[in-house]
Parts: structure tokens; sequence; C-alpha cells
């Protein structure tokens, strides 16, 4: 199963400590990434592990990282008081580059409130800025 082939809807019923080869079809075929971060839930007992997505459903690391590359920055995402609800901070190369709205959904997994495309512009933004 690819990581396009998860599907995060079917996770949500699991129970904390499900074993993860029960949740993913086949964990061997996930990047590093995923495979430690779900190893990593189950050894401390919470439910299946879901990565962050953006508002399309993009998985925020996947993009992160394409974007990255693409304009040569280091880009982080956080917040000082982090909560379930509330706003994060986008850093490109240290500097804010967007504030955006981070909520906690049902199913389990982290959304940040901006699409990707948008994410991607107010990067490339900071980044002709930070030149």
């Amino acid at each position: 199963m690819s990581e396009e082939e998860v599907d995060i809807e079917s996770l949500a019923g699991h129970e904390r400590n499900s074993d993860p080869s029960t949740v993913y079809d086949d964990l061997e075929s996930l990047p590093r990434w995923w495979r430690e971060a779900v190893e990593e839930f189950a050894a401390h007992g919470l439910r299946p592990y879901r990565p962050s997505r953006f508002e399309d459903g993009e998985i925020v690391r996947e993009v992160v990282e394409t974007v990255e590359n693409r304009y040569g920055v280091s880009i982080s995402l956080k917040a000082k008081n982090p909560e379930h609800d509330g706003e994060w901070r986008v850093f490109v190369d240290g500097e804010t580059a967007a504030t955006i709205p981070h909520r906690r959904k049902a199913d389990g997994y982290t959304e940040y409130g901006i699409v990707s495309d948008e994410f991607e512009s107010a990067v490339a933004s900071a980044a002709r800025d930070g030149d």
C-alpha cells in the first residue's frame, strides 16, 4: 500500500495499542519516517499514527520536503503554546512566513488550515523576500 492509498478515515476506529500490521496492510511500503512514527505511536500505546494534512488532504511532511527542495529553504511549523486548535506559524529560514489555523480532527490527525498550493505560495514569497 502506498502513501496515497492509505485511507485516513479507515484508521479512525482503531483502538489504542492496535497492532500497526493490522492497520496498515503493508507497513514496509511506507516511507521510513512514516514507519518509524507508526512504530513509536504503537510502542507508547497510542492510536495508530496518522500524518498531518493540509486542507486539501496533502500530507504535510511530503509537501514541506518538496517545497524545501524547490526553493532551497528550511521550513518549520510551530506554535508558541500548542493546543488541539489554534494558530501555528510557518517559519522559512527562521522567519515567520505565515500564520495558519491548526486543528486536531476527530479522526486523530492534525489538519493545517491552508491548502498545499497556498502553503507553497507563502513559502515562495518568503524565499523571495529573504534573497
